[in-house]
């Protein structure tokens, strides 16, 4: 397959790209509201099914939908690619900071401004139009590819275990690519294909029945710092963990995930000087 002329009718077709991203902007779909969930589940749908892609919704109870596409290669229909992304996205407020109208997708220069022109929807865009762009010029894709679109990963996902665990014939796949992806400093596109883990934990704690005056603090535990001392043992100064047996399934990079990692492109000056960061 062509490569080059892949990517050459992606440029080509670059107006059709951005107009599907400003279409789907243009859609709110707010799921800490549950607002336009539906009317952006079926709308993604249509945008899969117009690009070449099979698609349909899947729906759990009263669950946001998930919408599923799939593509199968000719020549080499015995693996298959899943993305993973989402088509929800964060509440507008404070929505007297934003300059235009959160869901306008209005240009301006090079860059689309509205919700979801980066998180999820911009990277969903592009993702589609690349299968399409190898189905309108080779009527090929090098493997199968599925789409897997939550909506409902911006208030945690709380039912995406639901779903895989009864579409999971479905789903099944040789490796998932997620939703991330970023241009860095350099304009070089990047895509991570690993993300660490992510692990929380809420900590309560109470010592009387009712709120007390600050007064009583010689009398009555202060709930706040039994729980700045409970929180400490957790880490030390450099960031350890301290947490008996947390370290025991951890296995130590290879001598070529270190190499790899150092390849990374990664412009640590870039980085501190974006996030003001001086140490």
């Amino acid at each position: 397959m062509s490569t080059k002329k892949v990517l050459q009718h992606v440029d080509k077709n670059m107006n059709v790209l951005v107009k599907d991203l400003r279409v789907l902007i243009q859609q709110p779909s707010v799921s800490a509201k549950n607002q336009g969930i539906k009317k952006c589940a079926n709308l993604v749908r249509s945008t899969l099914k117009k690009s070449g892609i099979n698609a349909e919704i899947l729906t759990m109870k009263d669950y946001p939908p998930i919408v599923y596409g799939e593509v199968k290669s000719k020549k080499n229909p015995n693996k298959t690619l899943l993305f993973y992304n989402h088509y929800d996205v964060q509440p507008v407020e404070p929505v007297e900071l934003w300059d235009e109208d959160p869901f306008s997708g209005k240009i301006k220069g090079n860059r689309i401004y509205g919700r979801g022109s980066s998180d999820d929807k911009g990277e969903l865009i592009t993702r589609i139009r690349a299968v399409a762009s190898f189905l309108n010029v080779t009527g090929d894709i090098p493997c199968n590819v599925k789409f897997v679109i939550e909506g409902e990963e911006e208030t945690g996902s709380a039912h995406i275990e639901e779903y895989l665990k009864k579409y999971r014939k479905k789903f099944s796949c040789d490796g998932v690519i997620w939703e991330f992806g970023h241009v860095d400093s350099k304009n070089r596109p990047i895509i991570d294909l690993g993300m660490k883990g992510l692990l929380y934990v809420e900590l309560s704690l109470r010592e009387s029945k009712m709120d007390a005056h600050s007064s009583l603090a010689v009398l009555i535990k202060n709930p706040a710092w039994r729980l700045v001392e409970a929180i400490k043992t957790l880490r030390d100064s450099s960031g350890k963990i301290l947490i008996k047996d947390w370290y025991k399934e951890v296995q130590p990079l290879a001598k070529s995930d270190i190499k790899i990692l150092k390849s990374f492109p990664f412009d640590e000056k870039e980085f501190k000087k974006e996030y003001g960061i001086k140490k």
